[in-house]
């Protein structure tokens, strides 16, 4: 889910895409680029969820960015330490 990138990336286990002996592999680094095609693999199963998101990565700021994922999170009951992080963090640059 789309939870487990923001997590991920909190924990600092950036998914890179790429896989070793059957398992994803992970990077300290930030990657937007990969963050969003993360987000794509969702987007068949979560059409509604993802694409306000991907939308904002696309075409907005990274104040709407921030919203569209805030909002996610909000809706979903995650709680607002992930909130906090959500806000902290810049998702269009790497």
């Amino acid at each position: 889910m789309i939870i487990d990138l923001i997590l991920n990336r909190k924990d600092g286990q950036n998914l890179t895409g790429n896989t070793k002996g059957g398992m994803v592999e992970t990077s300290g680094k930030y990657n937007s680029k990969q963050f969003y095609n993360n987000l794509m693999d969702y987007y068949n199963i979560f059409p509604d969820i993802v694409e306000p998101i991907v939308e904002a990565m696309d075409n907005g700021t990274e104040k709407e960015v921030k919203r569209e994922l805030f909002k996610y999170v909000v809706d979903n009951d995650y709680g607002f330490e992930v909130c906090g992080y959500v806000v902290s963090v810049d998702w269009l640059k790497d």
